[in-house]
């Protein structure tokens, strides 16, 4: 047998150089491989995979570590994915009353989705890190979905301290970044612009 054959290496990785797989969500526990029909199973020796909206359209694109290679970098252009929001939250640790730390790490986060006509919570929480070899964007994200609308946030800081914000505090969270801080929850500040990081794209 020729072991040097591409296919043979490439579907009997004995060093880590394997195809590439992307799981979708089926729901109710379910998962399903996407990676050969969504173009993305290519075979490399990857170590680190990260998620980021790296052009700021509120779609998640991926960046995956190859080992002596370049990055692997996936433009998410799925059209139609519908509503999203993006959090990123601060903690006040000079404060005298119990207060998290300033990147407010640990923040756990659920989200109630209202959409055609059923709710769904998200949960969330906000890391320092996401896996080896990679680290992802900060703060938190929510797909919404077509014609979602998110009419509740619960947030668990740190420090213990619970917030809650309703509809009308939200509704103008659709499609876009903010920050919250602790103890001033209500008053949401529109996470500053910033260029993309894929410029032209």
């Amino acid at each position: 047998m020729n072991f040097s054959q591409d296919r043979f290496i490439e579907d009997n990785s004995w060093n880590g150089r394997e195809r590439n797989l992307l799981f979708m969500n089926l729901g109710k526990g379910r998962f399903s491989d996407a990676a050969r029909v969504m173009g993305c199973d290519e075979v490399e020796e990857s170590r680190g995979v990260a998620y980021a909206d790296l052009d700021r359209d509120g779609r998640l694109d991926i960046v995956i570590a190859n080992n002596d290679a370049r990055p692997t970098i996936y433009m998410n252009r799925i059209p139609g994915t519908g509503n999203w929001c993006r959090f990123r939250f601060r903690g006040k640790p000079e404060s005298e009353s119990p207060t998290s730390n300033r990147d407010a790490l640990g923040t756990r986060v659920v989200a109630t989705v209202l959409q055609n006509g059923n709710e769904q919570r998200l949960v969330r929480e906000a890391t320092a890190g996401s896996g080896y070899a990679a680290q992802s964007q900060s703060g938190v994200h929510f797909g919404l979905g077509v014609d979602g609308l998110l009419t509740n946030l619960e947030i668990t800081w740190p420090s213990g301290n619970v917030a809650e914000l309703g509809q009308a505090e939200l509704a103008q969270v659709l499609n876009g970044n903010w920050i919250i801080e602790e103890g001033q929850e209500s008053k949401l500040k529109a996470w500053p612009a910033a260029s993309p990081v894929l410029a032209g794209e």
